[in-house]
């Protein structure tokens, strides 16, 4: 039993301009990402993957511990001693239909798995406005930070204040 993720981007842009000699269409740009992370826990793999809508109240955080409190369907708990990738998602509207309205912020508070990642005086990314996403992946042996239990095991999400937020977060982790 094992996973096979793939991480995929695509942009596809074409920039139409009126009154062009030639054609209406100026210029045409295509960027592909593609990613796929193997079973394990080196570089270019991943043990476990978790995907989690949850829902933060105004002004609040969500602190989500990695070494602990997330119980996946067919491995129980996890302990994750890496972050390999995540993507945080505030959805324009919940799966209630809820139209989110605030903004999400990732990092800050004591114990922050994200201090590895997220340099600087405040340490945080955002705003993550509502229908906005961030996706950070690094399939490098180290991946984007360690996780230890107790003092960097706290993955945060803060709401700003107004309403609640209901978002979706998904972990590509390594277990050892």
């Amino acid at each position: 039993m094992g996973i096979n993720a793939s991480v995929g981007l695509k942009l596809k842009v074409t920039e139409n301009v009126s009154g062009n000699v030639f054609s209406d269409v100026w210029w045409e740009g295509d960027f592909k990402y593609l990613r796929t992370f193997l079973d394990g826990v080196n570089a270019g793999e991943a043990n476990r993957i978790v995907m989690l809508e949850r829902t933060v109240a105004s002004g609040a955080n969500d602190d989500i511990d990695l070494n602990g409190s997330i119980i996946h369907p067919v491995h129980g708990l996890i302990n994750a001693a890496e972050i390999v990738g995540f993507i945080v998602a505030n959805r324009r509207a919940s799966a209630s239909g809820a139209a989110n309205t605030t903004n999400l912020t990732i990092g800050g508070g004591a114990n922050n798995a994200t201090d590895a990642f997220i340099t600087g005086t405040t340490k945080t990314i955002g705003p993550i406005r509502p229908g906005g996403c961030v996706v950070f992946f690094d399939p490098d042996a180290s991946g984007i930070g360690s996780v230890t239990a107790a003092t960097a095991d706290i993955f945060r999400v803060a709401n700003s204040a107004g309403a609640s937020c209901t978002y979706v977060v998904i972990f590509l982790l390594r277990t050892s």
